[in-house]
């Protein structure tokens, strides 16, 4: 799980050991004003890291929210390759109800 504060700049280098396959990363719900180069659309907007490659990708954590992140390319994301991008706001407090540490699942039908 990534765990950033509204407005973070977050890098995050991608190194696609899948043997024979390509990939990429979409930032779920993340505005890309002005990083659409990072949106990680194969095809649309990236092309696809080849196995070997490396990218990096690099935006504005915004808006607060609960996210995800997910490879775009074929069926990678239903095998599993997905997380959670987690961006509070500046003066975010803990909720009645939720506990720090409380695990988020991602959950995928097949």
């Amino acid at each position: 799980m990534i765990e950033v504060d509204f407005g973070d700049v977050v890098t995050v280098r991608v190194h696609n050991s899948l043997g024979n396959a390509s990939t990429s990363i979409h930032w779920h719900g993340i505005s890309m004003n002005g990083t659409s180069v990072y949106d990680g659309a194969v095809g649309t907007t990236q092309c696809a890291i080849g196995p070997g490659e490396n990218y990096t990708y690099h935006f504005a954590a915004k808006p607060a929210g609960t996210h995800w992140y997910h490879s775009h390319y074929q069926g990678q994301f239903p095998d599993g390759l997905r997380g959670k991008l987690i961006v509070h706001e500046h003066n975010w407090e803990v909720s009645e109800g939720f506990s720090a540490g409380q695990e988020i699942i991602t959950v995928s039908d097949w």
